[in-house]
């Protein structure tokens, strides 16, 4: 039986993504793309039982206000909930090129010229910080 889990992403691409290949261990029961929207329903889903997991998607770890935001609300709601959040040394540890904390491109976190990353790396990281509930 597929754990339920929510994504909140500021790409709706991401969430997309994740619904599809967090796949057969985990089922995204929800994706939500807007702060105010994830503040105000996500602690209600998660003190219901309804959800397991908090995955939140292309905001890295300790750099977003927003998505910090968003974990200390729905920690709040229902503390031990795992969430899961990729940060800086995640990604350069899996070969990610980066740019420095703070900075960022039209095109995301990634100096130009450096090569994408292959999208299956993604879900195995959210899937090992997963691991376990």
């Amino acid at each position: 039986m597929a754990i339920p889990v929510v994504v909140y992403s500021n790409m709706a691409l991401a969430g997309n993504n994740l619904t599809k290949t967090l796949q057969p261990e985990y089922e995204v029961i929800k994706v939500v793309l807007d702060k105010t929207e994830a503040v105000a329903d996500l602690p209600a889903l998660f003190s219901s039982g309804a959800a397991k997991a908090l995955v939140v998607a292309g905001l890295l770890a300790g750099e977003d206000a927003d998505a910090d935001e968003v974990e200390a609300a729905v920690t709040a709601a229902q503390p031990g909930v795992r969430v899961a959040r990729l940060s800086r040394a995640d990604l350069e540890g899996a070969g990610i090129q980066l740019l420095p904390p703070g900075a960022s491109t039209e095109k995301g976190f990634q100096p130009e010229g450096a090569p994408r990353p292959d999208p299956a790396i993604f879900p195995r990281l959210f899937k090992a910080k997963l691991a376990g509930i």
